[in-house]
């Protein structure tokens, strides 16, 4: 499986008072983004990417993570080759 992800999803540069809009059912959320809502937020993520991991990992799939910030041929299909990926 390839999970493409955006490096500000990893890590979050926001802070303070938002506004969230869901991009399909457009209802808004209010909340504060502080240094303990991001704390929580990143251990969610690593636990999510780890819960897909395993997950893949007991249906004989693989994991792997790419970025959108890698450049597709320095860095994606390289990185495809070195998990075996890729032939």
């Amino acid at each position: 499986m390839l999970h493409l992800l955006d490096p500000r999803e990893l890590r979050p540069e926001l802070q303070g008072p938002l506004e969230l809009e869901d991009s399909e059912t457009g209802q808004r959320l209010q909340i504060t983004l502080d240094t303990e809502a991001i704390t929580h937020y990143r251990r969610r993520i690593a636990a999510w990417q780890q819960h897909l991991a395993a997950t893949c990992g007991r249906r004989g799939a693989t994991y792997a993570q790419i970025l959108t910030n890698w450049p597709l041929e320095r860095k994606v299909v390289p990185y495809l080759r070195m998990r075996q990926l890729l032939m």
